[in-house]
């Protein structure tokens, strides 16, 4: 993936790592009961569009 990434954007491997390390830090945390929570919520979503 960091590969693909680099050949994108024009720049070396280790530089794409660093944008994909930065971009999963910034991300949603997971974990714990509002994951939980908020999957269930969201499955039953889906099988009410169904």
């Amino acid at each position: 993936m960091a590969r693909e990434i680099a050949a994108v954007n024009r720049i070396i491997e280790n530089e794409a790592l660093k944008l994909i390390d930065g971009c999963l830090q910034k991300g949603p945390r997971r974990g714990g009961k509002a994951d939980a929570a908020t999957e269930a919520g969201l499955s039953g979503e889906i099988g009410e569009a169904a």
